[in-house]
C-alpha cells in the first residue's frame, strides 16, 4: 500500500487533489458518455471548450499564484543548455514520436487482424463532431492535435508525477504512478474503440515511464501534439 504522512494535507497537497480530481472526472466524462449519447455540436463543443480546456488552464494559472504550486508540479522546467538544452529537447521529441507511431500506427494495424470484430462493435466515434472538410476542419484540427497534447501531458504526466511524490517514492510507487496514468489515459479513448483504448493506454504507460527519467514535458507536449496532427490529417 502506498504510505503518507498522518498530518493534515498542506495547501499544496490538496489543490493538486481537487485540480486532479476535477480534471479527471471531466476527462472521464467525455470518454465514457459523450459519443454514446451522441450529444449535440454545440454541447460538445461548449464542454470540450470550459470543461477541458478552459478549466484547466484558469486553474492552472490561478494554483500556480495561490497554492503554492510551481510550473515545475506541472513538468515545466528551465529550458537552458545547463539543465535540459534545446537539442535534447529537440532529440528526445522525435524518438518519443518515434514510439508514439510505432503503438499507434503499427501495433493498432497488428491488433485489428485480431480484434476488428469487437472494433466494429464498439468503435462509435461520432462524425458529427468535426467538419468533413475546408477551413473549418483544419481549424478544428488544430484544436485537437495541441490542445489536448499541453493539457493532457500537463496532467497525466506532470501532475500525476507530483501527486504520487507525495507518498515515499519507491519502485512501487513508481509503478503505481506508470501503471495509473497510462491506464487512465487510455479510458479517455474509449469511443474510438478497444483498439485505440489498448495503444493509447501503452503509450501513457511508457510515456509515464520515461517522465521519471526525462524531467521536462515539453518533449512529451511536442510529440503528442505531431503525433495527433498525423494522425487526424492523414489517417
Amino acid at each position: 500500500m502506498l504510505s503518507h504522512s498522518p498530518h493534515t494535507k498542506s495547501p499544496r497537497q490538496q489543490a493538486v487533489l481537487i485540480f486532479g480530481g476535477a480534471y479527471l472526472a471531466l476527462y472521464l466524462i467525455a470518454g465514457f458518455f459523450f459519443d454514446q449519447l451522441s450529444v449535440h455540436r454545440l454541447i460538445f463543443w461548449i464542454y470540450d471548450g470550459v470543461g477541458l480546456t478552459l478549466f484547466p488552464l484558469v486553474a492552472y494559472f490561478v494554483l500556480l499564484r495561490r497554492a503554492d504550486l510551481t510550473a515545475r508540479d506541472f513538468g515545466w522546467l528551465p529550458l537552458r543548455s545547463e539543465f535540459y538544452g534545446v537539442k535534447f529537447c529537440i532529440v528526445d521529441s522525435i524518438w518519443l514520436l518515434l514510439i508514439w507511431a510505432f503503438f499507434m500506427f503499427f501495433f493498432s494495424k497488428m491488433l485489428w487482424n485480431f480484434l476488428w470484430p469487437i472494433e466494429e462493435v464498439w468503435a462509435t466515434v461520432s462524425t458529427t463532431m468535426r467538419p468533413s472538410s475546408g477551413i473549418g476542419w483544419i481549424v478544428v484540427g488544430l484544436w485537437w492535435s495541441i490542445q489536448p497534447a499541453f493539457i493532457e501531458e500537463c496532467f497525466f504526466r506532470g501532475l500525476f508525477k507530483t501527486f504520487f511524490s507525495f507518498f515515499k517514492f519507491e519502485k512501487a510507487q513508481k509503478a503505481v504512478y506508470v501503471l495509473a496514468s497510462g491506464m487512465l489515459f487510455g479510458l479517455g479513448h474509449i469511443p474510438q474503440g478497444v483498439i485505440a483504448v489498448l495503444s493509447t493506454t501503452l503509450v501513457g504507460v511508457f510515456f509515464a515511464y520515461q517522465h521519471l527519467k526525462i524531467k521536462h514535458i515539453l518533449p512529451f507536449v511536442i510529440a503528442h501534439c505531431i503525433g495527433n496532427l498525423i494522425s487526424l490529417f492523414f489517417f
